[in-house]
Formats: C-alpha cells, structure tokens, sequence
C-alpha cells in the first residue's frame, strides 16, 4: 500500500490543513437562519463532536502555531499516519453531506456500515485504503448553497439522514480520541469545552440553552453551558425559571462557635454541619441591588454542584440580618448575610491554617498533596473563567478542606480534597454587572494585583493595565500568590514579614508581586517543587493571559490551560 503520510512525514501540515477544513465548517452551520428546535440541538450537537476533535489536534499539537513545523513525536503517527489522515479525510466528507439524500460512505458500504463497525474494523479499512481513489467525493458540496440550507437540514433531520451521518461523524471522533490518545492524562478530554463555540462565544446565550440539554451526550460540557446560562442571566429571570423568588432562609443558625469578627465558622442549621461565609456590610449600602447580587451568588453555587472540577461545596441559600434582628442590636451600624454550605459532620480547616500550623500537618502537605491541591485550584480557576464568573477572593483562607468524623481517625489523611469558598464578593464577568467593594486589609491587598488594591474601580474597560476594574487575570494573579504559598509553605504575610527584615525593602504592592517573581519563586520554590512548578507560578503572577483583547475568547482559556493546567498535570512526587 502507498501511504500518503510518508510525504510529510517530517511535519504535521497534511493533519493541521485537514482539521481545519474540518473546524471550518461549523462556521457554515452557525449561520443557518430559523432553525427549529430540532435543529439547535443538532447544531449544538455538532459543536460539540467538533469541539472533541479541536481538542485532540490541540492536545497533539497538530493545529498548534508554536509547533506548526515540528514533527509529531510518536512512533503511532509513523505506523498508522495513513490511517489517521484517512480518519480525517472521511470526516470531512462526512461533515460536507450531513445533509445528503445519499447513503453512501467513501470506503464503506453506507452510513449504517460506518457506525455499527467496531473501531478495530474501521481502522483496519482505513489503514489498508488509499484515500486517492475516492478523492473526488470529499469536495463534492464543500460549497453548499446556503440559500435553502435550512430546509435540507429540517428534511434531512426528519428521514434520518442527518442523525445516521452525525453517528458516522461521532464514531470516527472517538476512534481517533481512543485509539490515538494524545499525551497526558484521560481526563483532558474534559478540556474541549475550551473550545467548543456554543460555551466560549459572548454573544450565544440559545446556544447555551441547547448545550445544557445534551446531559445525556456529554454531561460536563452540558453542565457548565448550564452554569454560564445562570452567570449571564439577569436575577430576574433566574428567578421565574427557577420558580422561586429568594434564595433566603428563615431559621436561626446555633451560633455559640462563631467568633465575632470570623468570616468563616462551623455551626448547624435546620440539624445539619453547615460551614457559614459572613459579608458585613454598612447599614447604609444595605440594599435591593446588594441583595439581588447575594441571590445570583447563591444560583451560581447550585448550579455548580454538578461540576465537580469547580470544587464548590453545596450551597443551600443565606441568611440576612438587619439591626436588632438575631443577636444584632438595634444601634448597630451594619447587616449581616451568611451564606450557608452544607459539609460533613466534623471540622473545617483552610490551607491558610495549614500553612502556618506546616508541622502539624505534615500528611496533608506532603509534596504529592501540595501538588495535587495545586492541580485542583488551578482547573477550577480555569472552568469558573470559562462559565464567566469571577472569584474575585482566591487565596489560601478561601481554600477549605472538611474532615468528617470517620477521616479524623485516620491520622494518614485526616482531609480530602480542598473546596473553594469566598464568593461572597464574585460577580459574572461582564462589563455590564456592576463591581462590588470588596472588604481591604493590608492581608488580603498581599494576594491582589497591584492594578486592584482595595476597592475595585468600575469601568468601561475591562483590561489590566488600564483599570482597576477585576478581570479573570487579576484571580490568575491570586492564584499564583497561592501556588507561592504551596511552594514556600509560608503564608502571604509570613513572606511579606520575612521581606521587611530585609535591608532596603520598602513595602508596595508591586515590589512585593516583583519580590516574589525575581527572589522567591525562581530560586526557593523551584528548589522545593521543581522547576516546571516555579515557572507555572510565575506565569500567574504575570497575570497576562487575558491581558489584550482577542479576536476569539477560547484563545486565553487555551493559553492558560497550557501553561498553567497542563503543567501542573507534570507535576508528580
């Protein structure tokens, strides 16, 4: 057999020029006029195995710029180049006849014939074909009229065609992911929702609708077009869907453990462990906007109780408390709302508290756990940037880990996996929601950018550099304090004392984001955690992924995911 891959197979041009033409033509289907319901989801549908196709070029560097000349290091693109770009040859064709009255498939018999095979017998057709002898049908109507096209489509929809075809596409897409995994672990696959148009595109809220259907087909990608569908909503509407008109609960909360000047306790409620987040505001600023912001705070947190990437615990509503009301007395010049999480019987601990207690908590910050907390924070930073929604409070006090009776026996690992609290200040990201004031303290100043230093500025503008306004690198920034923290097993403000003993160090912000770039991190913490960890966390601290505008969103979330997730991944004691 002559193999049409050993042409270049010093490069990957042949592959990356395919999966483009194939990436290509979602753009034709987003532009269909009056599609039905039917339709949407089709589309959606189609989105989404393209999406999985996007991902695994990505993920092999196929459709990579940095590595457009390099060749594929992996003997499988040697033995089976020809099969592979035959895969794509046949998904291309596929996906310029999704609305075909025809039933034939180049290679195989027809459509039903190119699904119901299992993948050893589609590969072995594939690698013992030459595509050249059925050339001709991959350009037949790569050009479709469009006039008309959403008619073809509703038929071809109704007799079976499109759906038989969409089969063909989804079995040939997963052959590729299953028999050709890229590098790195399975669970990346989760990662094409980085690029998927329904989730990453401003301006396709129907989309996201459509998407967060398809649980039954791909339930991550369903469940965070879900989140983002509630994170872009407006209060209002959120409440005529949800059916309910407040998130707030009635009872009282036992409070004889909370400290007075606590954000977080432990407590019950209602007979159950709750941990309790406090936002104290000044009776002055206590209104409807502000409480409106709480509830979309409170819709965010349930919907995101099927993610569990994003790492939030189960959230069940808040509390409100006015002067004279609940232990408040009636000349205070503050209310309280607490905001409820269920968590197991047992206690609470931040990685706050670790940290500085390190000795104590040998097992829960042995190098493999440091580095695993640091994957978990780092993957759930990027899906809440991908739902829109801003944290606007990472840092190590908002990282909590529970133990539960059972766990606390086992001096091993009395902890399991950290959980992000601290949304009491998050908002969507979206240059129409208001900024809210956030509490400052000299602490907390330690983990934002220099550019958001106290109260955050609201502005037309939303990119660092120009503004005070928050933005997604502004938590990336944050992110990166933390990712120091682990590093160091110091504290912000441990380091920041071990900084003013110093000679000639003055404190600002931004000799303190300098300090911890230049001194700490490439010498101390790559020391400790490896090069590949210190660099990651100068890259946070850079804060520059979504620094300029793009022309398309998904590029940054790509771009972080690739120095910052897909790093820390390396990452293994």
């Amino acid at each position: 057999m002559e193999s049409h891959f050993g042409t270049f197979a010093a490069a990957t041009a042949l592959l990356g020029n395919l999966v483009q033409s194939c990436l290509a033509v979602s753009s034709f289907w987003e532009k269909i006029e009056h599609a039905d319901e039917e339709a949407n989801l089709f589309i959606v549908r189609l989105d989404g195995r393209l999406s999985a196709l996007h991902w695994w070029s990505t993920r092999w560097k196929i459709i990579d710029d940095e590595a457009s000349s390099i060749r594929i290091p992996d003997a499988r693109f040697q033995v089976y180049g020809n099969a592979i770009a035959n895969y794509l040859e046949l998904i291309l064709h596929t996906l310029h006849h999704l609305t075909s009255h025809q039933d034939d498939v180049p290679i195989f018999k027809n459509t039903r014939a190119a699904h119901t095979s299992n993948s050893s017998e589609r590969l072995a057709m594939l690698l013992n074909t030459r595509w050249e002898a059925h050339l001709g049908a991959s350009t037949t109507n790569a050009n479709e009229d469009k006039s008309g096209f959403g008619g073809r489509l509703k038929w071809a929809l109704k007799n079976g065609r499109a759906i038989e075809r969409l089969k063909v596409l989804e079995s040939l897409i997963q052959d590729l992911q299953e028999l050709f995994p890229p590098p790195g672990p399975s669970y990346d696959l989760s990662g094409a929702v980085l690029v998927n148009p329904a989730l990453m595109t401003e301006q396709g809220v129907w989309r996201l609708r459509w998407l967060s259907r398809q649980g039954d087909i791909d339930p991550f990608a369903a469940s965070l077009a879900w989140l983002k569908h509630t994170s872009i909503s407006h209060i209002y509407d959120l409440k005529v869907s949800s059916g309910s008109d407040s998130q707030r609960q009635l009872a009282n909360l036992e409070r004889y453990s909370c400290p007075g000047d606590a954000t977080h306790y432990t407590t019950e409620y209602n007979g159950s462990s709750m941990l309790i987040e406090r936002k104290i505001v000044p009776r002055e600023a206590d209104n409807n906007v502000l409480k409106l912001r709480i509830e979309k705070v409170i819709h965010l947190l349930k919907a995101s109780q099927s993610i569990q990437e994003l790492r939030t615990l189960p959230c069940i509503g808040y509390l409100h408390r006015q002067p004279g009301e609940d232990g408040l007395s009636p000349d205070d010049e503050y209310c309280v709302y607490e905001i409820l999480y269920t968590i197991p019987t047992g206690s609470t601990l931040s990685l706050n508290a670790m940290i500085k207690d390190s000795n104590k908590y040998q097992p829960e910050l042995s190098l493999d756990k440091r580095f695993e907390i640091a994957r978990i924070l780092s993957r759930a930073v990027l899906y809440l940037h991908v739902a829109e929604w801003l944290h606007k409070g990472i840092r190590s006090h908002n990282v909590m880990f529970c133990s539960s009776e059972e766990s606390a026996t086992r001096s091993a690992d009395r902890f399991g996996h950290p959980y992000i609290v601290g949304f009491e200040y998050s908002r969507v990201s979206s240059k129409n929601e208001g900024t809210e004031n956030s509490a400052s303290s000299d602490e907390d100043n330690l983990y934002r950018h220099p550019m958001v230093q106290g109260p955050p500025v609201a502005d037309t503008d939303s990119y660092i550099g120009n503004t005070g306004r928050f933005t997604k690198d502004h938590d990336i920034y944050s992110l990166g304090v933390t990712l120091t923290e682990i590093g160091l097993l110091m504290t912000a403000s441990q380091i920041l004392d071990k900084l003013r003993k110093t000679k000639n160090y003055t404190h600002t912000p931004k000799n303190f984001r300098d300090k911890l770039i230049e001194k700490f991190v490439p010498t101390v913490v790559a020391f400790k955690m490896g090069q590949i960890y210190a660099d990651v966390t100068i890259r946070c601290l850079r804060a520059d992924f979504y620094s300029l505008p793009k022309e398309d969103s998904r590029e940054s979330s790509v771009e972080f995911y690739k120095h910052v997730v897909s790093q820390l991944d390396l990452c293994r004691a």
